[in-house]
């Protein structure tokens, strides 16, 4: 779509999110206020059926090792889109990510809206949830598409968090034999949180104890 645009500016929108009211007079308030400008972002509200938050954008560009600073729709410069050469074809999922890491790198200006200017919808069986377990190697493909960034540090934080949230994420979803692979997996680049040590005794437990333990969490 953005190949086919003929703005100065493009403004993504999924399929499964919305925009609230105010976001593009916001946007176009943010521009105004940055000409020079390569890209705008702000807050973004997360939703289901249920229930909401909201996600501000992470100052702390050691987050971007492993995950977005912020809602990877923003609004971008498609001159940006163009000097960065688009989105990497080795990454069917991820490749926002690894766009923002380019971003960074060329030096890319924000302008930041303290303003909700974009509506994401949480849901299984969405791109993201369904390629998740992918991450890891597309992890290590964004690593060398990017060895300045990563250094021997930012590798160590970015597999050890990356293996970390699929612990995390078979453990929520009551899969406790790929949450023990990926938490043993995690030992390998730190030491293992709390949550990970819990991970790892539930899946030594006996069966019946541990469902038990999955209902008492489930009836909490």
């Amino acid at each position: 779509a953005i190949e086919l645009s003929d703005t100065e500016w493009y403004y993504q929108l999924d399929g499964d999110d919305s925009l609230p009211s105010n976001a593009i007079s916001d946007v176009i308030s943010g521009i105004d206020n940055n000409p020079g400008a390569d890209y705008v972002y702000g807050d973004c509200l997360h939703f289901n059926s249920k229930n909401s938050f909201i996600r501000k954008p992470s100052d702390n560009i050691e987050n971007l090792c492993y995950s977005l600073q912020f809602n990877g729709q923003s609004p971008i410069k498609v001159h940006l889109f163009e000097k960065i050469g688009g989105f990497a074809p080795e990454l069917y999922n991820n490749a926002d990510w690894d766009f923002w890491i380019s971003a960074y790198e060329i030096g890319a200006v924000g302008e930041k809206i303290n303003k909700i200017i974009y509506h994401r919808r949480v849901r299984d069986g969405n791109v993201g949830s369904i390629y998740f377990e992918n991450k890891p190697d597309n992890l290590e493909k964004v690593i060398i598409r990017h060895p300045k960034f990563f250094n021997v540090k930012r590798k160590k934080i970015a597999r050890y968090k990356v293996n970390e949230l699929l612990a995390r994420y078979f453990r929520s979803n009551g899969n406790r034999k790929k949450a023990y692979i990926y938490a043993k997996k995690t030992e390998e680049y730190g030491i293992l949180t709390p949550t990970l040590n819990e991970i790892i005794k539930e899946y030594n437990m006996p069966l019946p104890r541990y469902v038990l333990r999955r209902l008492g969490r489930f009836f909490r």
